[in-house]
């Protein structure tokens, strides 16, 4: 039963990271246009691009989880999310329309490095999976 839910998460967590993914690929262009290049969102682009491989890969590890519940599936939410919207802060809504990474980078960076820092608290902190066998969480 446990791999059959797994694979029912792992969907979940890649369809996130799909999104967020695709969400960097299509700012790309508008991020390294040499008009308005500035390097360091450049990098910080690279690193997240790196990190969406990595999220999704380290994930198979997941699958040894005896037993899921609504408690391990929010902790193991957590880290795509963080992800997301990691992407989304530093990418905002409409590359396009931003007119210098270097300004936008600056009015941004508490937020961005608020979820980076959030998004490495869960991906480094160790986890208990057998969180949450009883009560509400469940399954």
């Amino acid at each position: 039963m446990s791999v059959e839910l797994f694979n029912y998460l792992f969907v979940a967590v890649s369809i996130i990271l799909a999104i967020s993914a695709t969400h960097l690929l299509s700012g790309l262009r508008d991020v390294i246009a040499p008009e308005r290049r500035d390097w360091l969102v450049v990098c910080w682009c690279a690193y997240l691009g790196y990190l969406h491989l990595l999220i999704w890969w380290s994930f198979f590890a997941a699958h040894n989880v005896a037993r899921w519940n609504l408690g391990t599936f929010t902790i193991a939410m957590a880290v795509p999310a963080s992800l997301y919207l990691a992407v989304y802060t530093l990418l905002s809504e409409a590359p396009a329309a931003v007119s210098s990474w270097e300004e936008h980078f600056q009015e941004i960076r508490r937020w961005f490095f608020s979820l980076l820092r959030t998004l490495h608290s869960d991906i480094s902190s160790p986890r208990d999976f057998s969180v949450g066998t009883t009560g509400i969480w469940s399954c």
